[in-house]
């Protein structure tokens, strides 16, 4: 990369940030709903209503806390005879101790990004901090990943690097052997990748995937066969520079940063063979990567301990910030790694966080996911009067979009930035107070009128009594986040029958070189699309409504975005009659206490 390109990056990131403090200023002074709230990184007055002072007060500051040893650029033997770089903080006291380790390409000694979560001043991106584990006696250990940072090497380790790392750490002298794993992103994906090997490591004996995508290709790359273009392409120059330090940029000639080997995208980790107890995080409003990872992991790993973490904050609060959070985490850890009766087996499994607007949301803990409880209701689509019915309509209609026109709304303003002839919309209006959580699935009858394929974004919304759209908070799209997204490509519609339920469609293949099924224009063909999970509170009186277009339906800030679409002209999509177009909804029947567990509920107006 140039310096000309780095300074233009720099200057658009700025500029970026001083159009978000600018809105900001106007949502809080104004009566809108999206308050845009932590778009300044700052401790805002409403986020201390979020996390009450006290809660604050139990974080560790900014600086690193006595009697932590600490040792720097520490060599890690690879079996290739490669050394790995990695920093180790330990009790400053005699004794073998837990290890929680993690792989970083972000630089383990890049830190900064999470000072307004309460870190310590050597947390680095996306990694645990020190400053709150090791007084709780565990070694922590961050690790440069292969070729980055201070480590030496070509190309990527993968997971023999990780294999090694995790047995070196086993034998150090200050270990009791029991070896963990906690991280986000990338440092989550490289425990599904890890703990997913035919023979894992025999010391890795916990992790913690706090939100991290594990098929590349379906959840990042080509989420329902579409191409993701902002974030993947160069993905060197594309990530944030937070810090001049973020070595990895200055290496955009290594191997990570350019396109994938095919065989990355077409063999994802063998989650089935995942036996280690684990506890996975994950937010609801996590769109860009990791969500459908999250749920993935969870119904496939064999694991006989684990747990699922729910929560409806933008990622990075929800690793570090709630005091609730880190006590799961730490229960959790402190039982696998020390022998210690935390309470974690007492706990129940699933801890969801059920939305019901912008930073209102209630906390029940529950035995499994999906809920057992769950009523899979069918709402059939009707073009004649865009609506969603319990009753399949008789006659058959149709209704069409223009696919070149975006539909996205601006929310501060509640206004459409375009008409509404980007998109077709069906709604119900629920009678009675309804929870909607889990997976959505979309049937539907289409046809690209002059092109032999077409991508389908779909959106799934909620209005309030007042016709207003209720969103939730994202990192890319602050108070605009809306419940639920899915995606398709209509030439990638073939499914896997042996992976698919029947409320959780599963494609065959993402990738571009896999197989199509391509049409003619103007032919009719069925097609089921996957809606990611959610999980939402419907009050009586309020609209799910959804809205299918040929163009991503949320206004992004960050890192999404897809601009090499196959859509031509006009596309239409087909309901009643002989077309059983629906959307299948997960409710949940009967309204039920809140069992909190001690979770403690947020609601803020």
């Amino acid at each position: 990369m140039s310096q000309d390109d780095s300074d233009k990056i720099i200057d658009d990131i700025q500029t970026r940030r001083a159009e978000l403090d600018e809105l900001e200023e106007k949502a809080y002074a104004g009566p809108y709903q999206a308050k845009w709230w932590f778009a300044k990184r700052k401790k805002t007055q409403l986020e201390k209503r979020l996390y009450p002072e006290k809660h604050f007060d139990d974080l560790p500051g900014a600086s690193m806390p006595e009697g932590i040893l600490i040792e720097k650029d520490v060599p890690v033997g690879m079996s290739d005879g490669v050394k790995l770089a990695a920093n180790v903080f330990r009790p400053d006291k005699p004794g073998k101790f837990p290890v929680i380790m993690v792989f970083t390409p972000y630089s383990k000694d890049c830190y900064g990004q999470h000072d307004d979560f309460g870190c310590s001043e050597m947390t680095p991106f996306e990694a645990p901090d020190p400053g709150y584990w090791v007084p709780s006696d565990y070694v922590m250990i961050h690790v440069d990943d292969r070729a980055n940072g201070k480590s030496p090497g070509v190309g990527v380790g993968g997971i023999y690097d990780l294999y090694d790392g995790i047995e070196w750490a086993a034998r150090q002298e200050w270990s009791n052997g029991n070896i963990g794993m906690l991280g986000h992103s990338a440092l989550a994906m490289r425990q599904w990748e890890v703990a997913s090997m035919e023979v894992p490591p025999p010391h890795l004996k916990a992790i913690i995937p706090w939100g991290g995508f594990n098929d590349r290709a379906r959840d990042n790359n080509y989420p329902g066969g579409i191409p993701e273009t902002e974030f993947n392409p160069g993905r060197g120059e594309n990530i944030p520079l937070w810090q001049e330090n973020f070595q990895p940029l200055e290496r955009p000639d290594q191997p990570q940063y350019q396109q994938l080997p095919p065989d990355e995208l077409q063999n994802p980790p063998k989650l089935e063979n995942i036996k280690v107890p684990m506890l996975i995080g994950s937010s609801w409003v996590d769109y860009y990567a990791h969500l459908q990872g999250n749920f993935r992991g969870w119904l496939r790993a064999s694991s006989q301990y684990k747990w699922l973490y729910t929560y409806s904050l933008r990622k990075w609060q929800g690793l570090y910030t709630p005091i609730e959070a880190r006590d799961m985490q730490r229960k959790f850890l402190d039982y696998f790694l020390k022998g210690i009766d935390s309470g974690i087996m007492e706990t129940p499994r699933v801890r969801l966080s059920i939305q019901d607007k912008l930073l209102d949301f209630k906390v029940r803990y529950e035995k499994d996911f999906p809920l057992r409880r769950t009523v899979y209701t069918t709402l059939y689509l009707d073009a004649s009067g865009g609506v969603l019915s319990l009753v399949k309509p008789e006659e058959a209609a149709k209704t069409t979009y223009n696919s070149d026109v975006s539909p996205v709304s601006q929310v501060i303003h509640q206004e459409p930035v375009v008409g509404p002839e980007g998109k077709v919309s069906f709604q119900i209006t629920f009678d009675e107070d309804t929870e909607i959580i889990g997976f959505m699935k979309l049937k539907l009858w289409v046809s690209p009128e002059e092109a032999n394929d077409m991508d389908i974004f779909v959106t799934v919304r909620k209005y309030n009594l007042d016709g207003y759209q209720v969103c939730f908070d994202s990192d890319g799209a602050p108070g605009r986040m809306p419940v639920a997204l899915g995606w398709l490509r209509l030439s990638k519609r073939a499914l896997d029958e042996r992976l698919s339920k029947p409320w959780l469609p599963v494609q065959k293949t993402v990738i571009p070189d896999g197989p199509e099924q391509k049409v003619k224009p103007g032919e009719v063909v069925p097609c089921e699309i996957a809606i990611w999970p959610s999980c939402t509170l419907y009050h009586a009186g309020e609209k799910l409504v959804i809205d299918i277009s040929g163009k991503y339906g949320v206004k992004d800030d960050l890192l999404r975005g897809y601009n090499n679409l196959v859509n031509k002209g006009r596309h239409s999509i087909y309901t009643g009659g002989k077309y059983d177009s629906y959307l299948l909804v997960p409710i949940i029947p009967e309204a039920r206490s809140y069992d909190t567990f001690g979770a403690r509920q947020v609601a803020l107006d």
